[in-house]
């Protein structure tokens, strides 16, 4: 945890550690305090495309631009270790989402768990989550829970063949 001004620490110490495969580094969670604009983002995402240590990236206090959410799908397309994602805060939305999807997300092996709770989703989105889910032949639960998907979105959702989801929480 870092203390201090919030979004006045970088992401420099976390990119070294990802970068040279710490082993103990196996969880990540990034707090407010840090700042995580497009650039941290990127030099994240370079740093976890050969990373096979870390398997649980959480950063739900951020903002997540278009930009930055097709950097990580970039970046899922190579990372093998990666089991759990949450990013993003309520203000994510359907356009980023969708351009972590378009950027590789669908093609990532690894993920076990996607969890897209709160995070400002309509039904907009709801073909993008499905081209994940016909896909990812990894991908075991999904949490959709306290977004604005509504009734039709589920039930389309629903009438997609899942290659490997096994769990959904609404």
């Amino acid at each position: 945890m870092v203390w201090g001004k919030a979004g006045s620490t970088g992401m420099g110490d976390l990119v070294k550690r990802l970068t040279a495969n710490d082993p103990a580094l196996k969880s990540l969670t990034i707090l407010k305090f840090r700042r995580l604009d497009d650039e941290d983002v990127a030099q994240l995402c370079e740093a976890l495309q050969a990373n096979t240590a870390l398997q649980d990236l959480t950063c739900i206090s951020h903002v997540i631009s278009c930009q930055a959410a097709a950097s990580m799908g970039n970046m899922l397309q190579l990372n093998k270790s990666l089991l759990h994602l949450n990013i993003g805060n309520s203000k994510f939305g359907d356009e980023a989402l969708t351009a972590l999807v378009d950027a590789g997300l669908h093609l990532n092996s690894s993920l076990r768990s996607w969890d897209l709770e709160h995070k400002g989703l309509s039904q907009v989105c709801v073909k993008s989550i499905g081209r994940v889910l016909q896909q990812h032949t990894a991908l075991q639960h999904l949490q959709l829970s306290r977004n604005a998907i509504s009734d039709a979105g589920l039930q389309q959702l629903c009438a997609i063949p899942w290659a490997a989801l096994r769990q959904v929480e609404v």
